[in-house]
Parts: structure tokens; C-alpha cells; sequence
């Protein structure tokens, strides 16, 4: 798609990735690419709801003063391997954790960032 042809609709249809934080009484929602436009509401949906209002708001202005938008990151591949781990370790992943190939790669991540040598 062309720069020209990426109009708001373009926009709107991509895959940002949204968080959602608990803050107080309410519940917050931001677009990691957009920290700093944010969403509220009672519960989730309204929050969602709200986001996707202000997000539109802040396209309509970013179209219109010609800014560049910030489009979300490619999604990295993910793919499946098998470990061998003793089976205590696997049990104390298991209760820091309901996702342990998230907790293994973050744990990967983490020792690689830091030159961590095993």
C-alpha cells in the first residue's frame, strides 16, 4: 500500500498491541506504540471503547498535519521445541506461572540481555 493510500481506515484495522492495567477503580487501555493515549472505563470494554475513540481522534489530527504514524511492529515467529527439565524445576515454574513458554522466554531473554553465561 502506498503512503498516500494509508488513510485512517488503514489504520484502525491494524493489530496494535493494546494493555490493559487495573488502576484504582477503573481499568486503563493503552496502545504499546501510543503509551500515552489512553482509554478508562468502569471495566475492560468500556476502556477498549474508549481507546479506540481517542486513537481515532489523535489519527484525524496526525492526517491532518501530515505526521508520521507509528505502525505496529511485525510479530516475531514463534515456534515450538522440546526441553528436558528435572522435574522440580518444571513444578516451581509451574507455580510462579500459568504460561511457562512465556516465563522460559522471558527467562532466555533476560540471561541473554544481561550476558548471563550458563
Amino acid at each position: 500500500m502506498t503512503p498516500q493510500a494509508k488513510n485512517k481506515e488503514y489504520y484502525l484495522n491494524l493489530n496494535y498491541s493494546m494493555i490493559i492495567n487495573k488502576e484504582d477503580d477503573e481499568f486503563v487501555a493503552y496502545y504499546k506504540e501510543y503509551p500515552k493515549i489512553t482509554g478508562c472505563g468502569d471495566n475492560e470494554i468500556e476502556a477498549i471503547e474508549d481507546l479506540k475513540e481517542a486513537f481515532s481522534c489523535l489519527l484525524d489530527v496526525l492526517i491532518a498535519e501530515g505526521e508520521e504514524i507509528k505502525e505496529p511492529a511485525p510479530v516475531e515467529k514463534k515456534v515450538r521445541v522440546n526441553v528436558i527439565l528435572p522435574e522440580k524445576l518444571l513444578k516451581s515454574i509451574s507455580e510462579l506461572t500459568n504460561n511457562r513458554s512465556v516465563f522460559l522466554s522471558k527467562a532466555a531473554k533476560y540471561a541473554i540481555e544481561n550476558k548471563i553465561a550458563l
